[in-house]
Formats: structure tokens, C-alpha cells, sequence
């Protein structure tokens, strides 16, 4: 069985990329700008993030406190 076939049946299986619509609301960034840019509003709860940056430091202050 193909994995067309087994997204197509809704099995557990995910496309990279594709908002999970059965996820949980994320979790307030602080930023409302970028919240409305990550799938769930927010942080995931349950996932990992991965943020890319031009310059080197930037986004390590979406981190800190």
C-alpha cells in the first residue's frame, strides 16, 4: 500500500508541512504578529520547532525571558 493510499484512509500518518487539525491550541508566543503565522496560534505543545534565521542571535530573543 502506497502512502497516498494510507493519508487518504486517515491513518496516523502526517505530511511535514501540513497544519495537523486534531492538534492541541498552541501556546501564546507573546508576539501576537507571530502567532498568527504558527499552525495552532501559538508554540506547539506537542511537537518541535525549528527556528532559521539570517542573522546569526536574533531569534534566540523569542526565547529568552
Amino acid at each position: 500500500m502506497g502512502v497516498e493510499n494510507l493519508l487518504r484512509q486517515g491513518s496516523c500518518l502526517w505530511r511535514g508541512g501540513e497544519f495537523y487539525p486534531d492538534s492541541d491550541p498552541g501556546i501564546a508566543t507573546g508576539f501576537s504578529s507571530l502567532d498568527r503565522h504558527l499552525a495552532g496560534c501559538g508554540w506547539p505543545r506537542r511537537a518541535i520547532i525549528e527556528i532559521l534565521s539570517d542573522r546569526p542571535g536574533g531569534a534566540m530573543a523569542l526565547l529568552m525571558p
